[in-house]
């Protein structure tokens, strides 16, 4: 039904109202389209990529652009505005339940997160949300119209080039996602999470396949470091409680959103670029990636219940394919990492070795987990 009407000529509609200043027509014309894209369907790919780089003004991708510079700015400023005032009140409230408490560690978990939650109920709906909404339709979009590694529109999507033909006012969507993505870091919370989800997961489409270029778009340090930074240095209550997860960093929302980056690093290595991945091993946290890794299995092994792991195989027995959907596939996604990071057995080894050695030094016990579950992913992941 898609090809049909297709043939019929919907997508030459559809494009048309694209470039309607009606706000709500533009924006059910998008509705629409997806509906025609849906599945990743090529021959409707393909009629969208024909149309694009026919609009030699670059009319639509401007368009969108002003959309995503206005909108953003919006959500911006009152995101910000508001995860400021939640951090403010939430430092409040746990210093006025010290003065009150004389040992406020012998609080349970939820009295404490009572506390210091007392008067933000209101506080923590996303004050943009229509922002978020609309934006997320423009993101999955742009998405679809690249899904299943359509080439020539995530090339298209960077510089709106085609063979020597360069369309008027180029607009590079992956340099403006990433910088989107450098500001959510500092404002995501869980009540914005599938905002984050969706930029991530359009970044992920953007460079999935034969496109080095794009991948190299991403591979700015501040980029990289601030994605890192969301996995590792996010979990502390300082930061948990006023991002609306509570006093649990492995909460189950906010553990998909940094397995979602994780996946991003992983497709960004699975290009097999040299330069690439050399300029990923310099400014990826791999410590910080090793100490995540012992945390997500630390989570994984938790809620199965697992207080020791004494027999590897009789852990990978206890295995089935529920399991593989949340901490331990994040787990094994960090391990595919490194393999790719430092491909020879000998290097990988000894550079796991050596950071287990740094990072837990003082920890014994945590040195003999990390040093099994090295052994134990690469099994787990043939399964």
């Amino acid at each position: 039904i898609q090809n049909y009407y297709t043939q019929l000529g919907l997508i030459d509609v559809l494009f048309e109202l694209l470039k309607s200043k009606n706000k709500s027509i533009a924006l059910q014309s998008v509705l629409l389209s997806l509906s025609t894209l849906y599945g990743g369907n090529r021959t409707v790919q393909e009629t969208f990529f024909l149309k694009f780089i026919s609009d030699d003004e670059n009319k639509v991708i401007g368009d969108i652009s002003k959309k995503f510079h206005n909108l953003w700015e919006t959500f911006g400023k009152l995101e910000t505005t508001r995860l400021s005032n939640i951090y403010a009140q939430v430092q409040k409230n746990l210093f006025d339940c010290m003065a009150e408490v004389s040992n406020y560690k012998d609080l349970s978990p939820i009295e404490l997160q009572d506390r210091a939650m007392k008067g933000l109920e209101k506080e923590f709906a996303c004050a943009a949300q229509e922002e978020a909404e609309t934006l997320i339709i423009y993101l999955t979009f742009l998405q679809a119209l690249c899904e299943k590694q359509f080439t020539k529109m995530q090339s298209f999507l960077r510089d709106q080039k085609w063979q020597d033909h360069q369309l008027l006012r180029p607009f590079d969507f992956l340099d403006f996602i990433r910088h989107v993505m450098n500001n959510y870091s500092k404002i995501l919370t869980r009540h914005n999470l599938p905002l984050g989800n969706q930029l991530i997961e359009l970044l992920t489409d953007l460079i999935q396949g034969e496109v080095p270029e794009n991948i190299a778009s991403l591979l700015h340090k501040t980029f990289i470091y601030d994605m890192c930074r969301i996995i590792t240095d996010f979990n502390s209550r300082y930061h948990t409680l006023p991002r609306g997860f509570g006093l649990n960093p492995s909460h189950p929302q906010f553990r998909d959103f940094k397995g979602n980056i994780i996946e991003l690093f992983k497709t960004m290595l699975e290009n097999r670029n040299d330069k690439n991945t050399q300029l990923l091993r310099q400014h990826l946290d791999l410590n910080g990636l090793l100490q995540a890794m012992g945390d997500f299995m630390t989570d994984f092994v938790n809620f199965k219940g697992i207080k020791k792991i004494t027999d590897t195989q009789e852990f990978m027995n206890s295995l089935d394919m529920e399991d593989f959907s949340g901490s331990l596939t994040i787990a094994i996604n960090i391990y595919i990492i490194f393999r790719y990071v430092w491909e020879d057995g000998h290097e990988f080894n000894q550079e796991i070795k050596n950071r287990i050695l740094q990072i837990y030094k003082d920890d014994p016990a945590k040195q003999d987990f990390l040093s099994k579950i090295i052994y134990i992913l690469p099994l787990s992941s043939n399964i």
